[in-house]
């Protein structure tokens, strides 16, 4: 069919027309991305240290980097130590561009998935607020997703 179409139109059609259309569409495309990707993807925000906060007896516990690769997700299971076995709270350091959500939580451990929302690679670290002392209370902190840079604060709910 465009074999047809050439023949029929002829010389006065040299082709750069449609150079310049696919130009156009691919400059479009590359700007469509660019817009999605409005973080700071090397930014790597701390931790508000939020763990302990009204926890009698309650030390921090720093966890392993858990490593998120692009476009994806990962979680883990972290646990308090026999020391001191009750969970009061956690708080989270992370790339700006990686979201974290609680996932499960029981009396001594709480699961963590980690989102990377760029075509970057990212990282979190959960610190553990733990105690000797059973928990009491309901609140717990359920996410956190870093606006990007330029933005707003972090919403955190």
């Amino acid at each position: 069919m465009l074999r047809r179409w050439v023949n029929r139109r002829g010389a006065r059609h040299s082709g750069w027309k449609c150079l310049l259309v696919g130009a156009l569409v691919m400059l479009g495309a590359t700007a469509a991305v660019a817009q999605t990707s409005r973080y700071n993807t090397d930014r790597f925000v701390a931790s508000t240290r939020n763990e302990c906060t009204d926890a009698p007896g309650c030390v921090t516990f720093q966890q392993a980097t858990i490593g998120v690769p692009p476009g994806r997700r990962a979680s883990a299971r972290f646990a308090c130590p026999a020391t001191h076995p009750n969970v009061w709270g956690w708080d989270v350091a992370l790339h700006e561009h990686v979201g974290v959500t609680l996932v499960a939580a029981d009396r001594d451990t709480v699961t963590v998935e980690g989102v990377s929302k760029a075509d970057a690679a990212g990282s979190f670290i959960v610190f553990l607020g733990c105690s000797g002392v059973q928990r009491t209370g309901t609140t717990f902190m359920n996410s956190l997703q870093i606006l990007p840079t330029g933005t707003a604060a972090a919403k955190v709910q």
